[in-house]
């Protein structure tokens, strides 16, 4: 296995560990916090105070998205880990789709996907003479 691939999947595996027990809880609790007061505010106005109802709440579905974001880079890391020669393709997806994890307010994931790229998108090592094998 080329050690970029390697790389590339040890930083899948670790941010996938940190979206799903750090960031999607942080998250959560932010996106929940900042719609409930948002809609609490508009609701309010809108209303004239008569029905403050905080529907803003469903803001914090962002962070079950990151969660998912951290099971697909978990599971893309070790797929890639346990095959001797794994394809680059389901790292680069994966990666991608962490990229656009911008949207969400995920640092984490648009770090390691832009790191993951850089990695697999180069051309293939050539073998050398140590590399070759018998």
């Amino acid at each position: 296995m080329d050690d970029r691939i390697r790389i590339a999947a040890i930083i899948q595996l670790v941010a996938g560990i940190v979206n799903l027990t750090i960031v999607s809880w942080v998250s959560f609790l932010f996106w929940i916090y900042v719609g409930g007061l948002f809609s609490m505010v508009v609701m309010a106005i809108c209303t004239l105070g008569l029905c403050p109802l905080p529907v803003g709440m469903v803001c914090g579905i962002a962070g079950a998205l990151i969660g998912l974001m951290g099971i697909a880079e978990m599971v893309s890391g070790v797929a890639a880990l346990a095959r001797p020669d794994p394809p680059k393709t389901p790292l680069q997806v994966v990666a991608g789709l962490g990229l656009a994890n911008v949207f969400l307010a995920n640092p984490v994931s648009v770090v390691a996907g832009a790191v993951v790229l850089a990695l697999t998108m180069g051309p293939e090592p050539e073998p050398t003479v140590i590399d070759a094998e018998p």
